[in-house]
């Protein structure tokens, strides 16, 4: 009876420590993501350095799978087999999608925001969005306001570097 309590009395002041806060883990990740944005599909696997720069390689629709988007400080860079093309600002239809995803996520990592308990962390910023993670911190979604740009985020790994 005594183990029952003290493990009872442990879990509650573990429990109450806890400042019911969740750190998002966004740098030295790998994952599969997958993205809606208004009526159309997309699918890629994405790298997020702990650096920040993002790699995104398309697998669907087959129209763009195989494409490499790689977005940093510095702007997008897009490739598609071993053409490389750098998009000027409103001449790629896709181009902006990517960035308004790179900019929340960079937005949130260089804010040092955090979820609340229940892993929902709501920026408002240049890319206001809703950020869901696990426990763990580790990405769930990401929803973009006003954009109908939605990303669920799958088979999250952490990067060894």
């Amino acid at each position: 009876m005594k183990k029952i309590i003290v493990s009872f009395l442990l879990l509650v002041i573990l429990c109450g420590c806890s400042g019911g806060e969740i750190t998002p883990y966004l740098r030295g990740i790998a994952f599969r993501g997958e993205m809606t944005y208004y009526n159309e599909s997309y699918s890629f696997l994405g790298n997020l350095s702990k650096e920040g720069e993002l790699s995104l390689k398309m697998t669907a629709p087959d129209s763009l799978a195989e494409m490499v988007f790689t977005l940093n400080g510095e702007g997008t860079v897009a490739e598609y087999k071993g053409i490389t093309y750098r998009p000027v600002e409103g001449s790629m239809p896709f181009a902006p999608v990517i960035d308004r995803f790179y900019g929340s996520l960079s937005e949130i990592m260089q804010s040092g925001e955090t979820a609340d308990k229940t892993g929902v962390l709501k920026h408002s910023g240049e890319n206001s969005c809703t950020l869901k993670v696990a426990p763990s911190g580790l990405p769930q979604s990401l929803e973009v306001d006003g954009d109908g740009f939605f990303i669920d985020f799958y088979n999250i790994k952490i990067i060894e570097e």
